[in-house]
């Protein structure tokens, strides 16, 4: 009878053995081969990750470099005629914003038109650029004719050939700054004025000038 219990419960240990073995094996595995993988699995997405990071790094310094070469215009127009026997504001002070995008320092490009006469023996118009100011900072475009104009001045009508300035003539010149100006709001001005007394030179006269229309360009940070 004793025998007989004892190779039941052998018997059951036995078998109890034999199905958990396959346990063991499994559980050892997971302990043993899981982890790996699960590290794995974890180096892989910080390297996805890095990438992605690198990726929008170059993303923004593509959208940096867009910024800086993007170019912004503002347009001016005015109408009524205006004469003067001296100098005259012809547009402005008129705004305009520098570095709206990249909020760097930019030059100007100034591109002046309108519709103007000079009345006189021997008179001459001229149309100047101003930046800022007080003082106003010259725009770029002089002529050295006469070797006497002042910076940002340049003569575009004169009564020495009276058949070629006749009423309605095209007065226009473009300028530019010399030097970026800082991210911010600037002012424009132009002015028409006689050019005697202005430099003195030749006669005395009256100008005219309508129909005005300004266009300022802020150029791209690199141009």
């Amino acid at each position: 009878m004793g025998n007989t219990k004892t190779l039941a419960i052998a018997a059951t240990l036995g078998l109890g053995l034999i199905f958990s073995a396959p346990l063991v094996a499994a559980a050892q595995e997971a302990q043993t081969g899981g982890l790996p993988a699960l590290e794995d699995r974890v180096t892989a997405d910080e390297a996805l990750i890095a990438e992605i990071e690198t990726d929008l790094g170059e993303l923004q310094t593509q959208i940096t470099t867009l910024k800086g070469a993007a170019t912004k215009t503002f347009v001016f127009n005015d109408k009524p005629e205006l004469s003067s026997t001296g100098t005259i504001v012809v547009s402005g002070p008129q705004t305009v914003t520098v570095g709206e995008f990249d909020g760097a320092p930019h030059r100007l490009l100034i591109n002046y038109s309108s519709v103007g006469a000079i009345e006189g023996p021997g008179a001459i118009l001229f149309i100047g650029c101003f930046v800022d100011g007080p003082p106003p900072i010259p725009c770029v475009g002089t002529q050295a004719d006469p070797s006497t104009t002042p910076a940002g001045w340049v003569n575009v009508l004169s009564t020495d050939f009276p058949g070629s300035t006749a009423w309605d003539n095209s007065v226009d010149h473009v300028w530019y700054t010399a030097t970026k100006l800082s991210a911010g709001t600037h002012t424009v001005t132009i002015k028409a004025a006689v050019g005697n007394p202005l430099v003195p030179f030749l006669g005395t006269g009256t100008l005219f000038d309508e129909a005005r229309t300004l266009v300022v360009t802020v150029l791209g940070a690199n141009d």
